[in-house]
């Protein structure tokens, strides 16, 4: 689905290689959902934002999810009172919305999460588009400045209209969200604290499903009642 083109198979795939490792030494005890949430902590972590509580006991789900549930997460083309309604229907407030919005530090995505890219800077829409019109499936770092490291460099971006995402640019197009924008790219430690803060949250929302899921035993990539062999099987052995 296009909420997914911008996942890294690498980072998948790692959670996988995490699975085997834990269920080689504890048999199958730790959820995929578990490991990944415990692997976000740890990652962000490196960069020295301040750690954050994360619940444990999660189950994995036994199907995918509904397709109406996937197209409600914020789109690339969402405008700040989208974004807002979206995030505090799930219990998020204004500063959550911006201060995770900074995931993007260190995200990437395709190229038709932006297709429909404008804004004030036209030599940086027009460097987009040229990019893409090169490549159709390139995977475009969300900060093009700092990709690789995780700080408050995307902020800033956004302030000289940088951002690759309409939804990223939004930010600084609404009273009630351009001021976080300023903080945040004038102070990273605020950025840090809050980041830490608001992924607290993220870990803590309920389970669409409660009690009614498993540990994924064979794989990440597929419930278990499709067996150890199942529809992705050849998939990951490749990786």
């Amino acid at each position: 689905m296009p909420q997914n083109n911008g996942i890294r198979r690498n980072a998948v795939y790692l959670i996988e290689s995490i699975r085997i490792k834990v269920q080689d030494a504890c048999g199958p005890t730790v959820s995929c959902t578990d490991i990944m949430n415990l692997a976000t902590r740890e990652a962000v972590m490196h960069f020295e934002v301040p750690g954050y509580e994360v619940p444990l006991g999660l189950l994995d789900s036994r199907a995918p999810a509904p397709r109406e549930n996937v197209e409600q997460l914020p789109g690339p083309d969402f405008n700040a009172t989208q974004l807002i309604e979206s995030f505090q229907s799930r219990g998020f407030d204004i500063t959550d919305v911006v201060a995770l919005s900074g995931a993007h530090t260190i995200g990437r995505s395709s190229c038709g999460s932006f297709k429909n890219r404008f804004g004030e800077n036209a030599d940086f829409v027009r460097w987009l588009q040229g990019t893409c019109a090169r490549n159709p499936n390139h995977l475009q770092d969300l900060d093009v400045t700092t990709p690789e490291k995780f700080d408050n460099v995307y902020y800033n971006n956004l302030k000289e209209g940088k951002g690759v995402l309409n939804s990223d640019m939004a930010l600084t197009h609404d009273a009630s969200t351009s001021w976080l924008v300023d903080g945040f790219a004038q102070d990273q430690g605020w950025f840090f604290s809050q980041f830490g803060t608001s992924m607290r949250k993220m870990a803590h929302l309920p389970s669409e499903f409660g009690n009614n899921g498993e540990i994924r035993k064979y794989s990440c990539f597929w419930a278990n009642l499709h067996g150890p062999k199942g529809p992705t099987a050849d998939l990951a052995a490749s990786a």
